[in-house]
């Protein structure tokens, strides 16, 4: 494949990373405040689900702002890049995936079928921390079940996020696993504690990174994220 042509007016795709890490201060300063006691933290529960609507909620602005600049880089014109972002809304990991493959092309385009390194907590949502490999094709699903439990906290599906079943979603597909799947099993369904919602920062950030790396890179860019909140518990 023949080497792209970059246009030199656009702006570098770090402008895109400090507009999202700027966008992931409000989820990081909610977990600063979060007393984080063993057991029922009461009213202090309402952060969790917080965590989980501000992190994605940057991703997605991040997802399109990335892809704008990156297509701005390549030579396109506003009305192309108006209908690429056009095409699709609420973009989780496995869009943003698909979107860099199309948009951006070249050699390493792809991350799928490698694993990613997390420290992630187990499903179940207690608390066994561990950095851990994890196989990309998980991270996608974990990635569409958050997206699931964002449409139903946005939607007023679930009367709570506590203790409560979670709707399916809309339509069957293997690649959409319920909210359920990332949540904590509870006495009338599943609950959605502390250690899920990092779960949920982690997944959607490191993921993003996991993708924008691999994009950047193609274009000659080197991306720097070290301003990135980790999104971890401080003993």
């Amino acid at each position: 494949m023949a080497a792209p042509s970059f246009s030199l007016a656009a702006p570098p795709l770090q402008t895109s990373l400090d507009r999202f890490v700027a966008m992931l201060r409000m989820p990081r300063d909610l977990l600063a405040i979060h007393p984080r006691s063993k057991g029922n933290s009461g009213k202090a529960a309402a952060l969790n689900p917080a965590l989980v609507l501000g992190t994605i909620s940057a991703f997605e602005g991040f997802v399109e702002d990335f892809i704008a600049v990156g297509l701005a880089k390549q030579g396109a014109t506003m009305g192309e890049i108006a209908n690429e972002i056009g095409k699709w809304n609420n973009p989780d990991l496995r869009d943003f995936s698909t979107r860099v493959e199309a948009v951006f092309g070249g050699p390493g385009k792809s991350v799928a079928g490698r694993k990613i390194r997390m420290n992630i907590n187990t499903r179940a949502g207690h608390s066994t921390w561990a950095e851990r490999e994890v196989d990309w094709a998980d991270v996608l699903l974990d990635a569409s079940s958050w997206m699931q439990v964002r449409h139903a906290l946005t939607h007023g599906l679930v009367p709570s996020w506590s203790d409560v079943r979670w709707p399916p979603p809309l339509r069957k597909d293997p690649k959409r696993p319920p909210a359920s799947r990332v949540l904590r099993k509870s006495g009338n369904g599943h609950t959605l504690v502390l250690q899920n919602a990092l779960n949920c920062c982690r997944i959607y950030t490191l993921g993003a990174q996991h993708i924008a790396d691999s994009a950047a890179a193609w274009l000659g860019e080197t991306l720097d994220w070290s301003k990135f909140p980790e999104f971890k518990l401080k003993k």
